[in-house]
């Protein structure tokens, strides 16, 4: 029913890297799912890896644990909830921890619909009959200047706190969730990344390769080759889902 093909690199900057990228195969509701998730970790040393490598694994358990509910955007909300308690709690006990946290999308993939849940500036974005369309805003200080006019869209990439996020996964214990639901067809596709990918191409480039390519393996390919080719100053992450096996 789905194919779906993702890639993580430390780029060429940084000295680890702290995103996670997961997907695995669930039954939801009696259904056939499937769970994707993409994290962008912060912190001190190894702080940003521990984070998002924690709130992934609670995400997939808690969904796993809510398999028979009815609701699968609720499963995908409240599993957000657990993710941030279990790392917010983390960090309180560990003090070479303290004030680490991640970036968090994810979607759960039903034959005819997606729900996705979001925080941070980590994206979703849908592709279908040759347009790419975003999905999620970032929760950053740049995006909330650029809802009110303040920038540019040029001058939002070349802002120097375009990194400073307004939410992410555990650095308080309560989080607000940016939640949706969407149908999508056969041929479609759902595209998840870090920000290492859209600090350095474009929504118009991604679009282009998701044309020029119809091969999952493929467009991954060539959007990570795009990345480091342009320096990748942070860690890149590309998850792409396809219903049906086709672009």
């Amino acid at each position: 029913m789905f194919t779906v093909i993702s890639d993580t690199n430390r780029g060429r900057v940084r000295a680890e890297n702290q995103d996670c990228v997961w997907s695995e195969k669930i039954t939801l509701a009696g259904a056939e799912a499937v769970l994707c998730i993409v994290a962008d970790g912060m912190g001190g040393h190894l702080a940003g890896d521990i984070a998002s490598r924690l709130a992934t694994e609670e995400l997939a358990r808690s969904v796993r644990v809510g398999h028979r509910n009815p609701h699968p955007g609720q499963v995908l909300a409240q599993s957000f909830a657990r993710a941030n308690a279990a790392v917010y709690s983390a960090a309180a006990r560990h003090a070479e921890h303290a004030g680490m946290g991640t970036t968090m999308v994810a979607a759960l993939l039903l034959a005819g619909k997606v729900y996705i849940c979001h925080v941070g500036d980590s994206r979703a974005y849908k592709y279908a009959s040759g347009v790419l369309t975003r999905l999620t805003h970032d929760h950053s200080v740049v995006e909330e200047l650029l809802r009110h006019g303040g920038i540019s869209p040029y001058d939002a990439r070349q802002h120097p706190e375009r990194h400073l996020l307004t939410r992410a996964v555990g650095i308080s214990p309560d989080l607000t969730t940016d939640c949706q639901n969407l149908a999508w067809q056969a041929g479609e596709a759902l595209l998840l990344c870090t920000d290492g990918l859209t600090e350095v191409l474009t929504d118009v480039e991604i679009e282009s390769v998701l044309r020029e390519y119809n091969d999952c393996a493929a467009v991954i390919e060539h959007l990570m080759r795009l990345a480091l080719s342009r320096g990748a100053p942070d860690n890149v992450t590309i998850l792409l889902a396809v219903r049906e096996n086709s672009l």
